[in-house]
């Protein structure tokens, strides 16, 4: 973007773009000229980059305080081509009010490579502010919308920039009421008008959220709002009548925090620098949606924004300074909360989870969440993440248990008896088997058979078994208990046969306490 530089002749312009997010970044390079600028192959190839030939200014930073901060520069040449000559024809000159100029900008690598075609260029014509009598073009096209999904608190604005080239802010004017397009009639300074609502520089970040109307009537859901935007130039020229107004409504949708999608911000801290002021900091947000940070201040702990005041917001740092110009009636006396939420192109998030800040003591000393003694606080300690692992933790515990004593208790046996089954071969059946089912009874004798013929039957079969066939019955042979042994044949493989070896004895006490 291209703009006339405000309070002056009409001999400078201002050039504003975004910062390049290349790796390899070498310089910018500026053109500007009154003829066109899209390709610039036949100047770069004749001119190069030398300031003193072609009119251009080179610089080798590729951001300025913050990387997403546009970059804003003041220019009083140009390269100044005689008419129907080309690009490479011109010469430097300075810049002359009422001159429609040509800008383009170029971003050139380490090694050297750049684009010079199809280039995206600007045009803007510096004016002569202090002759300047003439005010901006109205706005037509305005556009008011219900902010979607929250609870009908707040109002999106949106319009077409003004294509002068002059421009220096924008004024939007709001109401409940039709105020009939007329502002600044009470002393005829916008600035003081109650209907004034807020002031956007000439490069604005829209659409703008309106949450509040003249006389700080809060917007509510369902609500009529009448809406009128004033463009003033940087001569101080502006419409104040006949403006064009824009009406709408809110609507709830049950949402309380419409920014509920946005990220937490983590690890956020704060403590006293130098003893007067608020270093806060946190942790940068991964979401490609965040846009930036605000940062919130309260005396009392908060979980919602509009509990606490917004004393600054950043873009692109992670870090914030809280002063007594951001936060009257600072004080390092007092415990302070301290929040910081995240914000897209249209919301803030509202629900935040806000740090102590505990005042200086005797020492000059503090920190987040430490109490005086160097102790852990509680309330720093009984944080959500704290409680989920702790909860964990337990769990975890709880289970290892389980697992222990459901492993000591299976088939467990006592350590003795095992001792005695392996010496001496004792085995309890029952004590891995389940028990057996009792003995089914014995079966009736088959029917039809009276007692005296059982009698008869077991009388036969007894004098069967006790015949006598003349010869010897047949002995089983039985085991040998006690061997013989003949001294003669153990003579000199013994040192003494009169004394018997005597066998160790053995402990039977563990069967009278088994019985």
């Amino acid at each position: 973007m291209a703009f006339d530089h405000p309070d002056d002749d009409g001999s400078a312009i201002d050039v504003v773009w975004e910062p390049s997010t290349v790796e390899d970044f070498a310089t910018y390079t500026v053109w500007v000229s009154n003829v066109p600028v899209q390709d610039l192959t036949a100047a770069y190839a004749t001119f190069g980059t030398n300031p003193d030939i072609c009119g251009c200014f080179s610089f080798n930073k590729q951001w300025i305080d913050e990387r997403t901060n546009p970059i804003e520069l003041r220019l009083d040449t140009a390269l100044m081509v005689p008419d129907g000559g080309e690009l490479v024809d011109g010469v430097p000159a300075f810049i002359q009010a009422n001159i429609e100029l040509f800008v383009a900008v170029t971003v050139h690598d380490l090694r050297g490579n750049v684009h010079l075609t199809d280039l995206t260029q600007v045009t803007v014509t510096p004016i002569d502010n202090i002759n300047d009598n003439t005010a901006p073009e109205r706005l037509t096209d305005l556009r008011l919308n219900d902010r979607p999904n929250d609870d009908g608190r707040a109002l999106l604005l949106d319009f077409t920039l003004s294509d002068a080239d002059d421009v220096a802010s924008y004024h939007v004017f709001a109401a409940s009421y039709d105020f009939g397009g007329v502002v600044g009639q009470q002393g005829g300074d916008l600035a003081t008008d109650p209907l004034k609502i807020a002031t956007l520089e000439r490069s604005p970040s829209l659409p703008l959220v309106i949450t509040d109307v003249a006389d700080d009537v809060p917007v509510i859901a369902g609500q009529k709002i009448w809406v009128a935007v004033v463009v003033m130039d940087s001569s101080g020229n502006a419409h104040t009548n006949t403006l064009t107004m824009v009406s709408g409504a809110s609507t709830d949708e049950g949402i309380r925090d419409p920014g509920v999608y946005l990220p937490d911000i983590a690890k956020v801290s704060a403590e006293w620098d130098d003893g007067t002021d608020v270093y806060v900091e946190w942790e940068h947000s991964m979401d490609a949606s965040v846009r930036g940070y605000h940062v919130y201040i309260s005396e009392d702990m908060f979980t919602s924004t509009d509990e606490a005041v917004m004393v600054g917001q950043t873009v692109s740092a992670n870090s914030f300074t809280i002063t007594t110009e951001e936060f009257d009636g600072l004080n390092n006396a007092t415990d302070y909360y301290i929040g910081v939420v995240a914000y897209d192109d249209t919301v803030a998030k509202s629900t935040v989870e806000s740090v102590k800040l505990n005042a200086l003591d005797g020492t000059g000393g503090s920190e987040t969440g430490i109490s005086e003694d160097g102790q852990l606080t509680l309330e720093s300690l009984l944080t959500t993440p704290n409680l989920i692992a702790a909860g964990m933790f337990l769990v975890v515990i709880v289970l290892l248990v389980l697992v222990v004593r459901a492993r000591g208790s299976a088939n467990r046996r006592d350590k003795n008896w095992e001792l005695q089954e392996a010496t001496w071969g004792i085995q309890d059946a029952s004590w891995d088997t389940p028990a057996a089912a009792p003995a089914p009874p014995a079966p009736a004798p088959p029917p039809g058979i009276s007692t005296q013929q059982a009698n008869d039957i077991y009388a036969a079969a007894d004098r069967i078994q006790n015949v006598d066939y003349g010869r010897p019955a047949y002995q089983a042979p039985q085991p040998v208990l006690k061997p013989q042994v003949d001294p003669a044949l153990l003579d000199g493989l013994l040192d003494d046969t009169s004394a018997p070896q005597r066998m160790p004895e053995i402990d039977t006490s563990f069967l009278d306490d088994l019985l």
